[in-house]
């Protein structure tokens, strides 16, 4: 049960007992009561009066702060729905980056890819031209080998022909000192010229005893 009721059921009781005094009053006292009676009531309409004012205050502020809590919320609603559209722009923005991205890793993925097949080619042929290498070195020593084989037997064959060269100077040369004697002296006693079996090889002018 509420005060207010509370001081309604107090307020009937004292009336029903004044009614009952003013019944078997004089008029003048009546009157007395009924100022009394309105008095209280009055006194009684102020301070509901007073405590509805104080309450209307009270919802006034309470209003008031809820209007300014709403004003902060909205304010900050609005920064939220600012800074949420601003994180959804950079959000776009970041996409198309990272697609851009994307598309760069698979185009140098394809890239590495064919370089590594193009690295795989290039060691194959290298591996077969070092093995090419290893035969050519492999055949540049048998021909150095036979080159040089040559030259030794070109040296030789320049030495033999130097000595046979020599000889034949030699025997031209002996030739040439006997001639005189071969022609007149051998020819008188009726020998063979001793360099006779070589001079048509040997002598540019072989010797009278070979005419």
């Amino acid at each position: 049960m509420s005060e207010d009721h509370l001081r309604q059921i107090e307020h009937r009781g004292r009336a029903t007992a004044i009614l009952s005094v003013v019944q078997d009053a004089s008029p003048f006292d009546r009157e007395s009561y009924m100022i009394d009676q309105h008095s209280g009531d009055i006194e009684s309409l102020k301070e509901k009066i007073e405590e509805k004012n104080e309450e209307i205050s009270r919802i006034h502020k309470a209003r008031k702060d809820l209007e300014d809590k709403n004003q902060k919320l909205d304010i900050a609603l609005k920064t939220r729905i600012e800074e949420i559209t601003k994180l959804k722009t950079r959000i776009g923005k970041l996409e198309t980056e990272k697609k851009g991205l994307e598309d760069k890793l698979r185009n140098v993925e394809g890239k590495l890819d064919r370089v590594e097949k193009e690295v795989e080619e290039l060691d194959k042929a290298k591996l077969a031209h070092e093995e090419e290498n290893i035969n050519l070195r492999e055949h540049l020593a048998i021909v150095s080998g036979e080159v040089e084989s040559v030259k030794q037997d070109l040296a030789q064959t320049r030495n033999d022909n130097q000595n046979l060269k020599r000889e034949v100077k030699d025997l031209q040369d002996i030739h040439q000192s006997y001639s005189h004697y071969c022609h007149w002296d051998l020819k008188k006693e009726g020998r063979c010229c001793p360099l006779h079996s070589q001079c048509r090889l040997i002598c540019k002018h072989p010797c009278d005893w070979a005419s």
